[in-house]
């Protein structure tokens, strides 16, 4: 079965995995998640506010604003994309399908499994 992340952006470059095992459904799970603070951790909040963005609400909200939308929403997945310049101090991050020059495609897949 393809996952969404694998619709979204079936060729990358480079990616990275993180996995947590947690007593909870997958559904229960990818909403604890995705409803978790944006930016608990004092390293976060450092780094969002030193480019001048705001770290209050959930990961859901910090994400749509940073620019990113929702390419694939189910019970248990949730993928992210934007394209922009993330090393810029602002980042530019825009619209997933639009691809400017100097400017990389960003997804990402949070995702609960049984």
């Amino acid at each position: 079965m393809e996952r969404g992340l694998d619709a979204a952006m079936p060729r990358w470059d480079w990616h990275e995995v993180h996995e947590r095992t947690v007593a909870a459904s997958p559904e229960a799970a990818l909403r604890a998640l995705v409803d978790a603070s944006f930016a608990s951790d004092p390293v976060v909040r450092l780094l969002l506010g030193l480019r001048g963005l705001s770290a209050v609400g959930t990961i859901r909200e910090g994400l749509e604003r940073l620019g990113f939308e929702v390419l694939v929403e189910t019970p248990t997945e949730l993928v992210v994309g934007a394209t922009g310049a993330p090393w810029t101090l602002r980042g530019g991050m825009g619209r997933f399908a639009a691809v400017p020059e100097r400017s990389v495609r960003i997804a990402c897949d949070l995702r609960a499994e049984p």
